[in-house]
C-alpha cells in the first residue's frame, strides 16, 4: 500500500529549479514602454508553472503568453519557462518581487524562487516639450498636404507595355511552380510521416519503442511527456499507448 502524502499549501511544483530576471530600462519618459522578463529553469513538472501576472498600480502591464520548452537530462524531467512583459507608465512605478514556491524532494521541504523589485523613475513631459512636439507636427501635416497636391499622369508606351506582360508572365510561372514544389513537399511529409508511423506500430516491447521515440526528444513536449512515461516503465497496454504517441505525431505534424 502507498503511503502518499499531501504538499505543503499554496505549493504545486515538485523538484528544483531556479529564475532569474531582466529589463532593459530603469528610467522613462512619459507614454514611453520598458521590457520585463523572467526565466525559470529546472528539473521537475515546470509545464505546471500557470502564466505569471503582475499588478502594477498607475501603469499599464501588456502581458506576453508564456513560453514552455522541455528536455530530459540524466534521466530527470524538466525545462525551461520564460514570461516577458511590456509596462507602460505615466508616473514612477514600482515592479513587485514575483514569489514562486516549490517543493523540493532532496531536502523536503518547501523552496522560494523570487525576483527582485525594481523602482522605475518616469520623466514628465515639460511645457517646452510639448510646444516643440506641436509644431514638428504642424510642419510634417503642411509637408503632407503639399505632396498630395502633385499628382502626375504618366502614358504608358506599347514597349512598356509588353515590358509589364513578360514580367507578369514569369510572375505567373513561378507562382505555378511554388505550388508544384508545396504540394510535393506536403506529400513527402505524409510519406515521412507513415514511415515513422510504421516503425512505431513494429515495436513489439516497450524497449523497442523507446528506441525507436528518443531521437525525437526536444521536438514537441506533448511528446517528451510520452517518453517519459515510457522511459519509467509506467505503461499498463502498449497497444493503446501506441496508438496516442500516433496520435500525437499526427496532429503535431512530427517527421523523421
Amino acid at each position: 500500500m502507498l503511503d502518499v502524502k499531501k504538499l505543503p499549501n499554496n505549493t504545486f511544483l515538485i523538484g528544483d529549479f531556479k529564475i532569474s530576471e531582466n529589463i532593459d530600462k530603469k528610467n522613462l519618459n512619459v507614454g514611453e514602454a520598458l521590457n520585463f522578463d523572467i526565466s525559470i529553469k529546472g528539473r521537475g513538472n515546470i509545464d505546471d508553472i500557470p502564466e505569471l501576472k503582475l499588478d502594477i498600480a498607475n501603469a499599464t502591464v501588456y502581458d506576453n503568453k508564456s513560453v514552455k520548452t522541455y528536455d530530459m537530462m540524466d534521466k530527470k524531467y524538466g525545462g525551461t519557462y520564460k514570461k516577458s512583459y511590456s509596462i507602460v507608465a505615466n508616473e514612477d512605478i514600482t515592479i513587485p518581487s514575483i514569489v514562486l514556491k516549490y517543493f523540493n524532494k532532496e531536502t523536503h521541504s518547501v523552496k522560494k524562487l523570487k525576483t527582485k523589485e525594481y523602482i522605475i523613475k518616469v520623466k514628465k513631459e515639460t511645457q517646452k516639450d510639448i510646444q516643440l512636439y506641436k509644431q514638428q507636427n504642424s510642419t510634417n501635416n503642411s509637408s503632407k498636404q503639399i505632396i498630395e497636391k502633385k499628382i502626375m499622369i504618366i502614358e504608358t508606351s506599347d514597349n512598356q507595355k509588353l515590358l509589364y506582360f513578360f514580367f507578369g508572365f514569369i510572375t505567373a510561372v513561378l507562382l505555378c511552380l511554388f505550388i508544384i514544389y508545396i504540394k510535393n513537399n506536403r506529400l513527402k511529409n505524409r510519406q515521412e510521416e507513415l514511415l515513422l508511423e510504421k516503425e512505431i506500430k513494429k515495436a513489439k516491447s516497450e524497449n523497442e519503442l523507446l528506441n525507436v521515440l528518443l531521437s525525437y526528444i526536444k521536438i514537441d513536449k506533448d511528446l517528451d511527456k510520452m517518453i517519459f512515461t515510457l522511459e519509467n516503465g509506467n505503461i499498463n497496454n502498449i497497444k493503446q499507448f501506441k496508438n496516442e504517441v500516433i496520435e500525437i505525431i499526427k496532429q503535431n505534424q512530427i517527421k523523421n
